[in-house]
């Protein structure tokens, strides 16, 4: 199998918020810092040679800040521990594509700047063997997409010191990858003298080419003097720093946190399926808890499982326990979750919240429950779960492989080694025992028949059963397994492993389906096909919650290496020897403070960005002044408190559509506050297994003519054309561009310097020992980025060019690089206007084309695989009749799914709304496949109804639910979406379609 990578918005935004920050500067020879190291010339050394312009630098690092959101916004550039080095940070959510994103940008800064040498430093040998394996998969696919670049990829190695030579002369993309461990100490073998190297280092000649270091885990490499000392040494041009989990983050540049990556599906989904919420195998959840004393000083004494730093839970006497402590943070276990000491008499003893009655003096409750059990119970709930997903997926026909991941104690607990032979330690047999029991079940029997028809195994037959498990674990030298941490030397041959079966892994046939790991790999590996993660290990600080979730994260591939975004897919679920309320709380605590999210945090800022793209007649300045005058009035009128924290009042109020801001100076600006503040507001939505409600078809209206009826109406597939007047396009962007246009002077420093671009890379040329100036006019081609940018006719970008206003195209010269953007957008805004007035859409069926693929199958919907969570928070987005608020015979009759899954109140009011309206007869939330085509990619639209005109007439109906301000204030490619979908129906299909945001609205056609 070939992984299959896809041009993804965020991880483009992340590439070019870091390539944009070096705007208007220019590449030159590496004059001054070789002029004296003549050993080291002779090796015609070829450096990066960007010209830092650090106010410019700054300028375009405060351009980016701002047009991202970010909250740390920079008013100088700060280096922390690395003097004059810029450092710039990165923060993107694990499972996001770090990797990927710091790859591509070495291609985009060799495109745009010329830049060649790029060491990527990384903590350990699992991610660097997992870095490696991402540049083996992505090598098709970056020759693809930049013209088949010339590059080489390597690790660093000790003992072939000679590749450092060639990374410093060969004059295209060099990339090495490099553990800290391989150069933080003076007896590293880069830092000693080599007779190849004459007076010189290995070191001195990476540090002659200026590299630019990436580092991969930033808290987890430069976190030492001698570390940073080290990345000094390689006398980088900049570093850029990419992590989910920075403990510092300079200058940051770009932010998907794990708010951001929820919310916009960019990860699984989470579920908590906890066996301490479990009513089987009759497990006793209330904690050990002994009264040993309470004094006639009232001083309470307790004795309780308390855990200790290295994660080692004993049973401890506690003296002198006051009233209100809270049991887990005194004993750091969080099995007492939510006991707290409410009052305690020497008359009745002990009043905990938690639990419903008094424990005595000398009383203890509290059942021991034996590791074995525990232990069977979370392996049985973890198969049964593994086998229901892949019954699932089959029945669908969706070619997924589903794996499962296994944390234990001790690798011997699983596996034995002795005299050179591998036996199965007790849980490997545990789980073993429980994979037959599973298979006993109804699901059992159907996945025993389904491995033996689809994958040749016959699991009736040990030999078959036992390959789907496996270990991954580090051998020692006489060829057992140790119980390893991931950073050590021992565990590279498993890391290896790991990392380069990725793809097999991946294939359904290979049987392996449950992986059981002893490190907690949490950093630098995990498998878009992990959907569970089963931690068996012990409570541990040094094993996060955060890290379990992690190796589950990303969005899974299917047989044809395709990412698969379908949200009813992909739900990642965590098997936890603690509550759901425990698990729960405890991961929001990790990412406030290991990642510092804070949720519900306004800060002055944060409202500038959207300002300045709604009213783009405002300089940065005035958003910036907006934004402060906002939080100013958001805090004096209690919407905000003074730790910039968001009050209940405030969320109580955009809850019932009622939040206002009092100021008339920013009233305009109300709903697009109120949106802000309601994403700042969201917490991670991690759900409870226990409260998974399946969704059902409702035969009652699928198999009624009405029903279909209507599908029939709504199911043909369309293609557009697009007529697009060439003339009207050049003459349209002519006039926008010289009403628009606004680029201000810049003052750079700009030297000279030759290029030689051949098809092996670029080099530079010394031309002579001085520095000669360069007229920065001659180095950007401004027609061929605006041509790379539209997509136009070069011959059209001339035209225009040279038919805009003298003032306008003198701008060019005063900054190209903002030039060519503006113009670029221009362009585009113009062109994407144009073709939604030129567009047009046709039914397949009509153009008597070859073609089988015509509308869409009704029986599709029986494929249902959808789900939603009603939680006993009342955060729930599953509805019935009963949350509806009308008679169940209305839902029954009229609805075409047994509950409402809905994403937003307005979803949730309207359907309430259709349902009590006695001419509505049919409606149906459209399935996540049922799309249709835009120049803008797929518009999957919400709602089809049967509605009852007068008796005499059905009107077939469309419905697309937004928020009340989507028109003015919605992203414009949604807004081009919803116009195409209104083409599609209302052209093509002879259906009605609008966009509304409640019920009333489409009233008048009732």
């Amino acid at each position: 199998m070939k992984l299959k990578f896809e041009n993804q918005a965020f991880q483009l935004d992340a590439i070019a918020s870091t390539v944009n920050l070096f705007d208007g500067m220019y590449t030159i020879a590496l004059a001054e810092q070789l002029a004296n190291q003549n050993e080291i010339l002779s090796y015609d050394i070829v450096a990066n040679g960007l010209q830092i312009d650090n106010q410019l630098l700054l300028n375009n690092l405060q351009t980016i800040q701002l047009a991202n959101n970010l909250e740390n916004y920079s008013t100088e550039l700060h280096y922390g521990d690395y003097n004059t080095v810029p450092n710039f940070s990165i923060e993107m959510e694990t499972g996001t594509g770090k990797t990927y994103v710091y790859l591509r940008t070495v291609f985009e800064l060799n495109k745009r700047y010329g830049l060649t040498k790029f060491i990527i430093v990384v903590p350990s040998d699992a991610i660097r063997t997992g870095v490696l394996k991402s540049l083996e998969i992505t090598k098709e696919h970056f020759k693809s997409e930049y013209n088949n670049v010339s590059y080489d990829y390597y690790q660093y190695d000790s003992d072939k010191i000679s590749k450092v030579r060639d990374f410093a002369t060969t004059n295209s993309i060099q990339i090495m990858v490099m553990t800290i461990a391989a150069f933080n100490k003076s007896s590293n073998n880069i830092k000693e003298f080599k007779d190849k190297f004459g007076e010189y280092r290995p070191i001195d000649l990476i540090a002659a080419t200026k590299p630019i270091v990436m580092i991969d885990e930033p808290q987890s490499v430069d976190n030492t003097e001698n570390a940073k000392n080290a990345i000094k040494e390689l006398n980088p041009l900049f570093i850029l720093r990419y992590s989910a989990t920075h403990r510092e983050a300079y200058n940051q540049i770009y932010k998907l946190d794990a708010i951001d990556a929820y919310n916009q599906k960019l990860v699984k989904q989470i579920e908590v399926a906890s066996i301490e919420d479990a009513d089987s195998a009759n497990l006793e959840s209330t904690p050990y808890i002994k009264v040993i004393d309470i004094s006639a000083k009232l001083e309470l004494s307790l004795e309780l499982d308390v855990q200790n730093a290295k994660g080692k839970i004993s049973r401890k006497i506690l003296k002198k326990i006051a009233k209100g402590t809270d049991l887990q943070q005194k004993t750091n276990n969080d099995i007492y979750y939510g006991y707290v000491v409410e009052d305690f008499s020497r008359d009745y003893g002990l009043k905990l919240s938690n639990l419903d009655r008094e424990i005595e003096i000398g009383e203890a409750i509290g059942n021991e429950v034996s590791e074995e059990l525990k232990t069977s119970v979370m392996l049985r709930l973890a198969i049964e779960n593994h086998i229901k997903k892949e019954l699932a997926f089959s029945k669908l026909n969706i070619k997924i492989k589903v794996l499962s991941l296994f944390f234990i104690n001790k690798v011997a607990d699983y596996r034995l080694h002795d005299n050179d032979t591998d036996t199965d330690g007790w849980l490997a047999k545990l789980f073993i025992e429980q994979l037959k029991l599973v298979l006993q079940s109804s699901d059992g029997k159907r996945y025993i028949d389904l491995c033996r028809k689809v994958f040749n195994l016959d699991l009736e037959q040990d030999s078959d059963l036992a390959k789907l498990h496996d270990g991954y674990f580090a051998k020692d030298k006489k060829g057992g397994y140790k119980d390893s941490k991931e950073d050590t030397q021992d565990s590279v041959d498993a890391y290896r492993l790991i990392m380069q079966d990725k793809e097999k892994l991946l294939d359904r046939q290979i049987p392996l389906r449950f992986i059981f790991s002893h490190s907690a790999l949490k950093e630098g590996w995990d498998n878009p096909n992990v959907f569970q993660v089963c931690v068996l290990q012990e409570s541990s600080n040094t094993f996060k919650r955060r890290q379990q979730v992690g190796r589950g994260l990303r969005l899974c591939v299917n047989s044809f290496g395709e990412r698969v975004k379908d949200e009813r897919i992909n739900t990642l679920t965590i098997i936890a020897g603690e509550s759901y309320n425990s698990f729960a709380a405890n991961l929001q605590l990790e990412y406030e403070t290991d990642v510092k999210i804070k949720f519900g945090n306004v800060h002055p800022l944060v409202f500038a960005s959207q300002i300045l793209k709604n009213n783009t007649e405002l300089t940065l300045q005035d958003a910036k002044q907006l934004s402060s005058d906002i939080h100013e009035v958001l805090k004096v009128g209690g919407l905000i408190n003074d730790d910039n924290q968001i009050t209940e009042k405030c969320k109580k109020l955009i809850k019932i559509n009622a939040f206002e801001l009092s100021d008339d100076k920013v009233k305009p600006y109300e709903s697009l506050v109120a949106g802000i503040l309601t994403k700042l507001t969201n917490k991670l939505p991690i759900k409870n297994q226990r409260n998974k409600c399946e969704i059902k078809l409702n035969n009652t209206v699928y198999l009624s003519p009405e029903f279909k009826a209507l599908w029939k109406r709504i199911s043909p597939k369309t293609i557009y054309s697009v007529e697009l007047d060439s003339e009207q396009l050049i003459q349209t962007c002519i006039t926008e561009i010289n009403n628009q246009l606004q680029v201000d002077k810049q003052s750079l420093k700009i030297v000279r310097a030759k290029l030689i671009i051949d098809d092996s890379g670029i080099a530079s040329e010394l031309q002579h020992q001085d520095l000669i100036l360069l007229n920065s006019n001659n180095q950007i081609d401004c027609v061929s980025k605006i041509v790379l940018a539209t997509g136009l006719m070069r011959n059209s970008v001339i035209t225009i060019l040279q038919n805009i206003s003298d003032f306008k195209r003198k701008m060019m010269a005063l900054n190209a690089t903002a030039f060519t953007e503006q113009v670029s957008d221009i362009i585009n805004h113009v062109k994407t206007k144009l073709i939604i007035d030129g567009i047009k859409y046709h039914k397949i069926s009509d153009l008597n084309l070859d073609h089988s693929d015509t509308y869409y199958e009704q029986k599709l919907i029986e494929n249902i695989l959808d789900h939603g969570y009603r939680e006993q928070n009342g955060d729930t987005n599953i509805a019935n009749a009963n949350d509806l608020g009308i008679n169940p015979d209305e839902l029954s009759k009229k609805f075409l799914f047994d509950v409402l899954r809905y994403d937003s109140q307005v979803e949730f009011d309207f359907l309430r709304d259709a349902l009590t309206m006695d001419k509505v007869k049919l409606i149906a939330k459209l399935p996540a496949w049922f799309k249709v085509n835009t120049p803008l990619g797929k518009y999957n639209p919400d709602w089809a109804l049967l509605i009852d005109k007068d008796g005499s007439e059905s009107i077939y109906f469309i419905a697309e639910t937004k928020d009340a301000n989507f028109m003015t204030n919605g992203r414009t490619a949604e807004k081009i979406k919803t116009e195409c979908g209104k083409l599609h129906f209302i052209e093509a299909l002879d259906v009605d379609y609008q966009v509304v945001s409640k019920f009333t609205e489409i009233i008048t056609k009732c």
